[in-house]
Parts: C-alpha cells; sequence; structure tokens
C-alpha cells in the first residue's frame, strides 16, 4: 500500500523527499469453506458488505440464494465470518472494494488497514491462520492474498467486478485481468505521473473492464531520492531496482503468485529509479542478462551478471564426475537398504503368519480337549446315575429275599433205605437244579455293578486321553476332563474283588432261608396230592460251588 498523506507529509516536512517505487502487482479475494460445493458461488459487493456487516448471518439467506439458486445448505446454518487483525494491506484492499462498490453499506469510516469490526466476527491474526481458520472451519467466510489462498488450496468466492462479471482471481490472472487494472488506472490518471508525488489516493479497486479483476493492490519500494550519504549502498540499491523491473526480474513474479507490471507500470518504475541522486565518489553497478553478454565488460567490477556464478557453483561444476558418482553410490546404498528392509518386513509378516497358525492349531486341540472332556464327563455322570439305579434295585432285590421263601427252594422229607433213597436222590437233584436257577438269575443281575465298574473304568481311561489332549494344547480343562480318581492296578482284580463281596452276600441270603447244612424236621409239608407228617430227614447239601 502507498504512503499515507500524513506520513507523506512529515516526511516533506522533515525535508525527506520520497519515491514510491511500484514492482509487482497482487490480487485479494474472499474464500470460503462451503462443504460439498461443486458449482461456482457468487458474491456481489453488497451482499458482501451485508455479511461481513452481520446484516446476512445465514447461508440460507434469501441474497444468498438469489444470486446462488442451486445452493443447498442446512437451514439457518451460520455464517462464520473471520477478519485479520492489527494493520493489513489484505484488509485496506478489501474494505476499499466494498466501499467502492456499495458504499451505501460499507461506509467510509469502515475502510482502513484496521478498522472496527461488526459484534459477531471472528479475528485471524496473521494470513497464516486467516489460511487455517478457513480450511478448517466449515460454512467459514474470510479474505486473504489470492496468492497465499492458492497455495493452500482455498476455496474462492466468484465476485462481481465493476462490469457486472462473476469470476476469480485465478480466472482473472488467465485473462490478464488484474494486469488491466493497473492499465487502466494509469490512463484514467489514477497512478502521479511523477513518482515523488503523492501515491494516497492511487487504487486498483473496482477498475471497469470486462474481465478486470476488482481488487488489485500494488506493493511498493519506498525510497529516499538523495543517496548521497548512502554511498555504495545507494549504488547497489539502484542496481537491484533496475534488476527487479528487467524482463528477467518480472518473469520471476509468477513463480510466487504474484504478477508482473505492465508496460505502463514499468514506466512509472523506471521513472523513480532515474529520480534516485547518488554520491559522485561512488561507482555505478550494472546489469549484464543471462539472455544477453556486454562483450569485454561482463566480468568486470561493479557489474552484476547473470552468467556470473560463484566459487561454489564453480567447484560443483568442475567436481561433477565425482558428485554423479557418490549421488550413484548413496542412491545405490539406499536401494540396498529399502530392499532389506522389505525383506525384514516380509519375515516379519511370515513370523507373524506363522505365530497366527500356531495359534489356530493351539485352539483348534483346545476346542476338541474341551468338547472330551465334557463328553467324559457327562457319560460318568450317566454312569454314576446308573449305578446307583443298580445298587437299589439289588437293594430291594436282597429285601425280598430276606422275607419270602422261594418255591424253588421248599424242602423236601424223605426216609432212608431203597426206593426212598432213590426218591431222594431224585428231589435233591432237582432241588440242585432249581438252586443252580436261582443263582444264575440272581447273580445276573449281581454282576451288573461289576459291568458297570469296567465301564467307568474305560471312561477314566477315555478321560485321561482327553486330559493328555487338554494338556498338550496348554489348557487347564484336564481339572474337567479326569474327575474320577486313579484306581490302582488293571481294572480285573477290582471286578474280582467286586464280585466276591457281592458273592458273600448272596450266601448270607440263602443262608437266612435255611440253605445250609444239616437236618430240620418239617411238618405239614405238601407232596403232590398226599400230606407226609412227622418224617425226619437228612438234607445233604454240597457247599457252594463258587
Amino acid at each position: 500500500i502507498p504512503l499515507t498523506g500524513s506520513y507523506y507529509e512529515q516526511l516533506q516536512d522533515a525535508g525527506r523527499e520520497v519515491v514510491h517505487f511500484p514492482f509487482l502487482l497482487g490480487a485479494m479475494n474472499f474464500f470460503h469453506n462451503v462443504p460439498g460445493l461443486t458449482f461456482p458461488l457468487n458474491m456481489s459487493a453488497c451482499v458482501l458488505a451485508k455479511v461481513f456487516d452481520r446484516q446476512i448471518t445465514t447461508w440460507d439467506d434469501s441474497e444468498i440464494l438469489t444470486l446462488n439458486p442451486s445452493l443447498s445448505v442446512p437451514s439457518g446454518q451460520d455464517i462464520f465470518v473471520y477478519h485479520r487483525v492489527f494493520g493489513s494491506s489484505t484488509t485496506s484492499g478489501i474494505t476499499s472494494y466494498l466501499h467502492a462498490a456499495c458504499p451505501s453499506i460499507w461506509g467510509a469510516d469502515k475502510v482502513g488497514s484496521t478498522i472496527t469490526w461488526a459484534a459477531g466476527t471472528l479475528e485471524a491474526q496473521g494470513s497464516g491462520n486467516m489460511a487455517a481458520a478457513l480450511s478448517s472451519v466449515e460454512y467459514a467466510i474470510g479474505y486473504i492474498d489470492s496468492g497465499h489462498g492458492f497455495d493452500d488450496g482455498l476455496l474462492e468466492v466468484d465476485l462481481q467486478n465493476a462490469d457486472g462479471h462473476y469470476q476469480t482471481s485465478a480466472q482473472a490472472f488467465a485473462n490478464g485481468g488484474v494486469a488491466l487494472a493497473a492499465d487502466e488506472a494509469v490512463r484514467l490518471g489514477i497512478i502521479p505521473s511523477s513518482p515523488t508525488d503523492t501515491f494516497e489516493n492511487v487504487s486498483l479497486i473496482n477498475m471497469p473492464g470486462n474481465v478486470t479483476w476488482p481488487i488489485v493492490a500494488v506493493s511498493y519500494i519506498y525510497a529516499n531520492v538523495d543517496q548521497t550519504s548512502a554511498q555504495e549502498t545507494g549504488a547497489l540499491l539502484k542496481a537491484m531496482m533496475e534488476y527487479i523491473i528487467s524482463d528477467e526480474g518480472q518473469a520471476l513474479m509468477g513463480d510466487y503468485n504474484f504478477v508482473s507490471l505492465p508496460h505502463s507500470g514499468v514506466a512509472v518504475a523506471q521513472a523513480a529509479i532515474d529520480a534516485l541522486v547518488l554520491s559522485p565518489n561512488v561507482s555505478q553497478w550494472t546489469y549484464e542478462p543471462s539472455s544477453s553478454t556486454a562483450p569485454g565488460t561482463g566480468q568486470e567490477d561493479y557489474v552484476m551478471s547473470g552468467k556470473r556464478t560463484n566459487w561454489f557453483a564453480y567447484a560443483i561444476e568442475n567436481n561433477a564426475d565425482g558428485i554423479e558418482e557418490l549421488t550413484t553410490s548413496v542412491e545405490e546404498d539406499y536401494a540396498t537398504d529399502s530392499a532389506l528392509d522389505s525383506l525384514e518386513t516380509r519375515v516379519e509378516d511370515v513370523e507373524d503368519y506363522i505365530d497366527n497358525e500356531d495359534d489356530d492349531d493351539d485352539d483348534d486341540k483346545l476346542r476338541v480337549a474341551h468338547n472330551l472332556a465334557v463328553g467324559a464327563l457327562i457319560l460318568v455322570i450317566l454312569n454314576i446315575v446308573f449305578t446307583i439305579v443298580v445298587a437299589c434295585w439289588l437293594k430291594q432285590k436282597i429285601g425280598s429275599l430276606a422275607t419270602s421263601q422261594p418255591s424253588s427252594y421248599a424242602p423236601k422229607q424223605f426216609v432212608s433205605g431203597g426206593a426212598q433213597q432213590q426218591d431222594f436222590d431224585a428231589v435233591s437233584e432237582a432241588s440242585d437244579l432249581s438252586d443252580l436257577q436261582l443263582v444264575g438269575n440272581e447273580k445276573l443281575w449281581l454282576y451288573l455293578p461289576g459291568v458297570t465298574l469296567l465301564l467307568i473304568q474305560g471312561l477314566h481311561f477315555t478321560a485321561r486321553a482327553s486330559r493328555k489332549a487338554t494338556e498338550q494344547a496348554g489348557s487347564e480343562w484336564y481339572m474337567v476332563a479326569d474327575p474320577l480318581p486313579r484306581l490302582p492296578g488293571p481294572q480285573l482284580p477290582w471286578l474280582c474283588i467286586c464280585n466276591g463281596v457281592l458273592e458273600k452276600i448272596h450266601m448270607a441270603v440263602q443262608g437266612q432261608h435255611g440253605h445250609e447244612a444239616g437236618s430240620a424236621t418239617f411238618e405239614g409239608e405238601e407232596k403232590g396230592d398226599e400230606e407226609v407228617d412227622g418224617f425226619t430227614f437228612y438234607h445233604a447239601r454240597a457247599a457252594h460251588r463258587r
């Protein structure tokens, strides 16, 4: 921005004459963060003035929708308005545009590098914080120099220019609309003809033209006309200014998202250089562009040459082969390191895969062991229940034997000698046969607990096998899979012991019913159709065969 009128007058009063040296043009614009927008967001100066003055506070306001009928935003969505703080040339340019294009809404009292903003607006200190706010806060709007906005990938509004045309600053750059603003200002006499005049009223804001960008600022160097006391420094300053407005210097502006001066602007800058007064005791510096050669003088003192190189550049050029070899070696080492890193990563992936497979195998073993353990436990419980049922049945059977006389054991009466002895043998044999039948029937059931014991031991073996499987799987499930205490020795001796005990029970039951060696007298015993009383017989029973 140019020196203000008050500063210019103070310098004049102090006897210092200054020049304004313009050297580049920059564009400014409003940027927004309306999410999901795929079409231009048109904005006029008056709508923006109301937004920044908080007269329009939501994105679905009727005036915004009139300019953007396809805009779809949440109902009542707030507009988050950001502005710069402290002195800002961007603030000066933006407020100048709002006043120039819509003075009825944005008065002259709101123009300047620092102003009083409406309540409800938000602060952003510096271009960096403004860019950060616009990129992170949805439904925000603010302003920033276009070059900064381009670098940060921000979204521009399509701004209405003096001719009513909507465009972005990027489009204006491409169409030469920024430089046209400077040409128009020179044509209209807005830029003074003398570089020593005040530039206070120089403004490239809202210049006419179909593609002219409406917010353009000029960057200046302020310099004292009298450079005699600066000695060599004054001469170097003049040489630098000459380089800046050269074709080579102006070509660099686009690299930083600025715009070079049009020919009319270069003429104003050259007038400022010509106005400088150097000390007669200093040597003038000259410049040799890289695109042309000053024969015989390019290597002389006080000549800045675009073709010259410093010692380091010269040394690098002379050692180009060695540098290339070293670079190649470094790249090969880097490639080797990258290959090793890749191989280590693959090895780690394979190890992770193997670990995962081992974990899966362990999980499978654990599931199998768990199923075996649960199955074995269920079978053991079922057999215990079966054993209890059989024991209860045996108890009931023994009780019935103690209270009733089986018919097959009914005592017979005989006498000694002859045919009677034969009858005794026949009846004794029949009695023994009946006795065998009873013993066989009872022992068929009496052996069931022994068989059950054998079955339980078999299940015990299954449980032990399940335990082994679970131990291999690293599980604690063997506590469930091995619920029975281990019985010492093989199963057959235990079965024999069990049967021997049951035999003793059987013998005791028979003794209670008179099945023992000795003599007895029975009276009133029926034999067929005859009544035999008072006979004395000797019932010789053989020893039990088991």
